[in-house]
């Protein structure tokens, strides 16, 4: 019989000794605490109350007590590897304090906020054995998703007890290894302590990420397993667990260790990955990685001696089990896992990187390079963003469209609104400044992710064209903003295609022309000519050349007679009526407006060589040669009065009767009517290139795009709606990519809208792999754009895109910059999918979730963070992010009760009811108040469209907020539903302001009550009551919520000593009694 004394003495050690005592007088020793290495102390400290008190004394000490002591006498002795592990720990824990002490922790979820290391404190203070549990749940869970880890510990724990029943019954040790095989934990036990260790794992490689990015680097390109055995899954994971114990404890005490293909050791680089330890190493016996580690020795060097091949690249290590407890019916799932992909998560700024290559996938197929690529994104935000100073060639910009130049003028309002809101082009271009900026390690992962992208995510963004959808020349050139410009392009053009001046031309209009750009009224010398045949005046464009008062055009209607000299048809049906043999001497100049052709006067186009013409000078070489220069050249109308057709410096005027055109429309340029050059690109009303040889379809390139940027020959306002716009309302078949394309480009900005907010919190990779289109929290706002691009009338729409920002809501034809407007369930089911990186879930499931816990996450409707006031002025789609979780593993959505209890009025005291009349003087009264966050036992699986599986990933779990005051209860509230049911008045009412003309501001018509405290409010008189709690928020929302609770209409004042009760009195028609009103300042 084992005596209490000896149970004594063996406590402090934590001893199997111990362990058999205890369970031969019948005792649970699950509930013995044991002091904790002094190295975990600091971890100790840091912990939130409600966590320590779970690890010392509650479920997840308990589970670590029985799972350290099923394995102890398996597992191997490495203190130095527990003093390590503490330490490490330790320093972890005090770097995310650091990280949070800049946030608020609000009392609503104080007791779930904060680092989550249950798990750690709740072995090291349940022996040396649960210390190496906990390292084999950070294993399994770096390798493996959540359930799968579960099914993974299921399956050891029943090995383990057949085991231990199995042993020779001679033994002396045979009855406590019988008693220990007796040992019950349940499947949900198991899921909190993997959940811990996945949480604590988030929070871990976010304190270490520098060391832990460079290496993962170097992970990745060692394609070794953890264990080569495949066919019995406790045969494969203790042996690997055992011998990453063994192999860690050498490196803390300075034994040098190999990777090699023959010793294997995958374990040891898997528990490097998980433990976060990071000794010097030597890879490949040419490269040696300083990781300056303080708890490694320096003698501890590893030593990896092997590397993959290029088709196992981002694999790394891997691990291969066969789980039969992951499912109620059926074989063995065979599950594989490697340690750098599928079970990897990113920080949403590495997400950006893995975006950023898929964007640029198609990019790169054409031959671009990705850093060339990446340049041209940080140009295109920055050139769209500076302050264009106005230079030469803006005079004659948008000259064509004169009525419609107020339009396309950009303002500081634009450059602001790109800088400053979410925006795709934003997200990209600082994707692309950092993949250029960063340095090693940091380059070298952000090309692997990068690479991830291309290769992974090609259809996350639907296939995006390159250069912007700017690959067209045509799209490029309708860009650029002057006719100088233009032709400076269309000249760089043709040298690029190797075009001579014989063989091209350009023609481009001459700018004293102008078209009326809305109606395209033709115009008679100084008047509109109408349909009706009402004239009025108009003023002409002053000439920049020419001897006439005003240049103006003669454009007579198409219903003239053919037997007019100055009639023309459409061009299309001329050139189907006539030969071109025909059409000489007919018509000399002509255009087509809104497909009908006009003839125009002959000086109304003017013409400019592609390249410059050699030119005799008097000047010689010292050989006696004549020096030629080059000089391009310029046909325009006789200059009389000395004012020559605008023009580049040094080059040669020239008149138009020297060109000897013949005929000029928007298909030929022909010169004495034998040689016929044809449209080749631009706009031929305005500029455009006109060749005798066709060079079929031409492409934009960098250097076009690098020049324009260069040269600021890019009309901002035109290349910004370019960007926005997914082409007409009413898009036909075939440019249903182009929509695909723009909404994804959308949907980036929203995620990036988003996960702006948190920039601490990590995203499955596996999110990937499914495209943007296809996330259903997307589906509301596609059905609302299919609609309206798909052929109906957007004006006529009765769903359409909401806007709530000013300046979009002013300038619609930005919108496509911008990010869609989600709604609170649309921004969890986003959340959910990017969390998980698997589940898809609609979100009309969603609608009454007000948080949601994942790893080390807690997603809350920011609603319940802050004041009422503010509340009401947030976005439905606010949420907050806070470090922590509710000890529940998987994706919890917290949802409310239907039906709310609240301390009923005839408990309250009445000896502290005292409803005094008010004094117009605010204080707080309810410093005591408190609110937090407590759980029912109702939970239900999500439906996610997968059956069979033993643990649901996802599942809706009961919650509600409590109001205390003082520790003692004063009801449950529901927040959101009170902010959002339309009974809460807000805003300036009765503060003192300009449209105030009351002189006597306090003097009230109708009788008000003070409310100094929970018992007062609960049993209220029946006139109005003022609830006094100045700048406390908590009770300023408590006072709100169980205001709409009972019925009551509740009033949110400005605390400060400026209210006007007249003006509230004339709001709310009140003149003797405010019995239904509860006004809150």
């Amino acid at each position: 019989m084992t005596t209490p004394g000896r149970i004594v003495a063996a406590l402090a050690s934590g001893s199997q000794e111990v362990t058999t005592a205890l369970a031969n007088i019948n005792f649970d020793f699950s509930l013995i605490r044991l002091e904790a290495p002094p190295s975990f102390h600091t971890l100790g400290n840091v912990l939130s109350r409600k966590r320590k008190v779970a690890a010392e004394s509650g479920l997840s000490h308990i589970t670590a007590r029985k799972l350290g002591a099923l394995f102890e006498g398996t597992l191997p002795n490495t203190p130095c590897l527990i003093e390590g592990y503490g330490s490490r720990a330790s320093e972890i824990a005090q770097i995310s304090e650091k990280h949070e002490a800049s946030e608020s922790i609000h009392g609503i979820l104080a007791d779930q906020a904060g680092v989550d290391g249950t798990s750690i404190w709740a072995a090291a203070t349940s022996g040396r054995s649960a210390i190496a549990v906990h390292l084999l749940a950070c294993m399994l869970a770096r390798m493996f998703p959540g359930s799968e880890a579960t099914s993974i510990w299921a399956e050891l724990i029943e090995e383990r007890k057949k085991e231990l029943a199995n042993e020779d019954l001679s033994g002396s040790s045979h009855i406590s290894s019988f008693l220990l095989a007796q040992i019950m934990i349940s499947r949900d036990q198991l899921a909190e302590w993997d959940n811990s260790a996945r949480a604590w794992l988030r929070a871990a490689d976010e304190a270490k990420s520098v060391q832990q990015t460079q290496l993962l680097l170097i992970v990745k390109n060692i394609h070794v397993p953890v264990s080569h055995e495949k066919g019995d899954l406790y045969a494969s994971v203790v042996p690997a667990w055992k011998s990453a114990l063994e192999l860690m404890e050498n490196l803390f005490r300075g034994v040098a260790q190999c990777v090699t293909p023959y010793e294997g050791n995958g374990a040891l680089l898997l528990a490097l990955a998980s433990w976060h330890m990071y000794p010097d190493m030597d890879v490949l016996g040419n490269r040696k990685v300083c990781q300056k580690d303080p708890l490694m020795p320096s003698e501890a060097i590893l030593t990896v001696g092997l590397e993959c091949c290029p088709a196992q690249q981002d694999i790394g290590v891997y691990w291969s089990l066969p789980l039969a407890h992951y499912r109620f019916y059926g074989p063995p799932k065979i599950s594989t896992h490697s340690l750098c992909t599928d079970a990897e998560r990113i920080s949403f700024a590495q997400f950006s990187q893995v975006a950023l290559g898929s964007f640029l996938r198609q990019w790169v197929l054409e031959g671009y390079d990705t850093l060339d690529s990446a340049n041209i994104i940080v140009r295109m935000f920055d050139y769209l963003t500076a302050d264009h100073e106005p230079d030469k060639f803006d005079a004659d910009a948008n000259a064509f469209d004169d009525d419609q130049a107020s339009d396309y003028e950009w303002s500081s309002e634009d450059r602001d609104f790109l800088k400053s809101q979410p925006s795709w082009l934003r997200f990209l271009a600082e994707a692309a400044k950092a993949l250029r900026q960063c340095r090693e390690p940091q380059r070298s992962m952000c090309n692997r992710l990068v690479g991830i992208g291309m290769r992974r995510a090609q259809k996350l963004l639907q296939d995006q064209p390159s250069i912007f959808g700017l690959g067209s020349y045509n799209d490029f050139f309708a860009m650029l903003k002057g006719t100088e410009l233009k032709i400076q392009a269309l000249r760089r053009l043709a040298d690029r295609l190797g075009m001579t001046s014989t063989k091209a031309l350009i023609r481009y209009r001459n700018l004293d022309y102008r078209i009326d750009g809305v109606s395209k009224v033709p115009r008679y010398g100084n008047k509109e000519i109408h349909p009706t045949g009402n004239t009025r005046n108009m003023t002409p464009r002053s000439p920049s050349f020419g001897t006439q008062a005003a240049q103006t055009i003669r454009l007579d209607d198409a219903s003239q007679e053919q037997g007019n000299p100055e009639w023309i048809g459409s061009v299309a049906s001329l050139m189907s009526d006539f030969e071109v043999s025909d059409l000489w001497g007919k018509v000399r100049n002509t255009i087509t407006l809104e497909g009908v052709g006009r003839a125009v006067p002959d000086d109304y186009f003017l013409y400019a060589s592609i390249f410059p013409h050699d030119r005799s000078s008097a000047k010689r070489s010292w050989a006696g040669n004549e020096i030629k220069y080059g000089t391009t050249k310029r046909w325009g109308p006789p200059s009389k009065n000395g004012n020559p057709p605008k023009c580049e410096p040094h080059e040669e005027i020239l008149g138009l009767n020297e060109l000897d055109v013949t005929v000029s429309d928007d298909e030929h340029v022909v010169l004495a009517e034998t040689e016929i050059l044809t449209f080749e690109v631009g706009e031929p009303t305005d500029c455009a290139l006109f060749a005798q040889n066709s060079s079929g379809r031409l492409c934009t390139t960098f250097s076009d795009i690098a020049w324009a940027l260069q040269s600021n020959a890019f009309d901002p306002a035109k290349l910004a709606r370019f960007l926005s716009s997914t082409g007409s309302r009413k898009v036909p078949a075939d440019k249903s990519n182009q929509v695909k394309h723009h909404l994804a480009r959308r949907a980036l900005a929203t995620i990036a809208e988003i996960y702006g907010q948190f920039p601490r919190a990590t995203v499955a990779l596996k999110v990937i792999e499914l495209p943007l289109l296809e996330h259903r929290w997307l589906s509301r706002l596609l059905s609302i754009h299919l609609e309206l691009d798909g052929g109906s009338d957007a004006s006529q729409s009765d769903t359409e895109e909401p806007v709530e920002d000013a300046y979009l809501r002013s300038k619609p034809e930005m919108i496509g910059l911008s990010s869609f407007m989600l709604d609170r369930a649309e921004t969890f089911a986003l959340l959910t999918s990017f969390e998980t990186g698997s589940s898809n879930p609609d979100p009309s499931t969603l609608s009454k979730v007000m948080a949601m816990s994942s790893g080390d996450s807690i997603f809350i409707a920011t609603q319940l963070l802050a004041d009422p006031a503010e509340g009401l002025a947030f976005k439905t789609s606010s949420v907050s992010r806070i470090r922590g979780n509710i000890g529940k593993p998987g994706v919890v959505m917290l949802v409310p009760p239907p039906e709310l209890q609240v301390k009923s009025r005839n408990s309250a005291d009445w000896t502290l009811i005292n409803h005094a009349p008010f004094n117009n003087e605010l204080v707080d009264s309810f410093q005591g108040t408190s609110l937090h966050l407590a759980f029912t036992e109702y939970s239900r699986a999500m439906n996610t469209g997968t059956h069979g599986v033993k643990d649901a990933e996802i599942y809706f779990r009961e919650a509600y907020v409590q109001v205390f005051f003082k520790g003692q209860w004063i009801g449950d509230i529901d927040i959101i539903s009170s902010l959002e049911s339309g009974s809460v008045y807000h805003g300036c009412l009765g503060q003192k302001g300009s449209t105030c003309m009351h002189s006597a501001k306090n003097i009230r018509v109708f009788r008000l009550a003070s409310v100094d405290n929970w018992d007062e409010f609960l049993d209220r008189p029946t006139d109005g009551i003022i609830v006094r709690a100045k700048n406390n928020w908590m009770a300023r929302l408590a006072a709100t919520s169980l205001s709409t609770q009972r019925n009551d209409v509740p009033v949110l004042m400005k605390a400060n000593e400026c209210i006007c009760w007249p003006c509230i009195s004339d709001f709310f028609k009140l003149k003797s009694s405010a019995s239904k009103y509860v006004f809150i300042c």
